[in-house]
């Protein structure tokens, strides 16, 4: 195929070449490899005036600040810090109370461990006789309540009973377990 397209392509380039030598040699030539110079364009200085900033009668109302202390001018100076009367500050919240983010879960009564178990802000902990959640100290257990304290004040926390849908939850997948049948009673005659 390459000895087919050789001779075309031989016959390609030396058209081209023709051409280029016409245009470089041919007639009117000379106008077109010369080079005049244009003619002089008098200055137009309107153009020029248009080019230099003039200020914004909308920003001027605005902000008197930049008029006075032009952003690149070279003797700008920070600006004198006026004195603000400052607000009083409120009084901080006050911290959370743990009491309120308490729940019992259980509780553990013994001759050498008295406390309860409880959820304080979602995380598990044993609370035990005497011990402080916060600023509250558990001060009593009774069944199914536990007592707190902080100064005068007390709260009670009550342990929430179960309900049906939660003792089956906690009931094992498998179901109850299987009851034995009583033993068959023997008749001795």
């Amino acid at each position: 195929m390459n000895r087919r397209l050789t001779p075309f392509l031989w016959a390609l380039n030396a058209l081209l070449l023709a051409a280029l030598a016409l245009l470089w040699f041919g007639p009117g030539a000379g106008q077109r490899t010369q080079w005049v110079a244009p003619q002089p364009l008098p200055p137009n200085l309107d153009a020029a005036s248009a080019t230099f900033l003039s200020v914004n009668p909308a920003a001027a109302s605005n902000d008197r600040t930049l008029l006075e202390r032009p952003l690149f001018a070279i003797d700008r100076r920070p600006a004198t810090a006026k004195p603000v009367a400052a607000a009083p500050e409120a009084p901080p919240p006050p911290p959370p109370d743990l009491l309120d983010k308490t729940q019992l879960r259980g509780i553990v009564r013994g001759p050498a461990l008295n406390g309860v178990l409880a959820e304080v802000d979602g995380k598990p902990r044993f609370i035990r006789s005497g011990e402080s959640l916060g600023d509250w100290t558990l001060r009593g257990i009774r069944e199914r309540e536990a007592t707190f304290g902080k100064g005068a004040e007390r709260r009670v926390v009550p342990l929430p009973l179960a309900t049906a849908s939660a003792a089956s939850a906690a009931a094992p997948a498998g179901g109850p377990p299987p009851q034995r049948p009583a033993p068959a009673k023997r008749d001795s005659r």
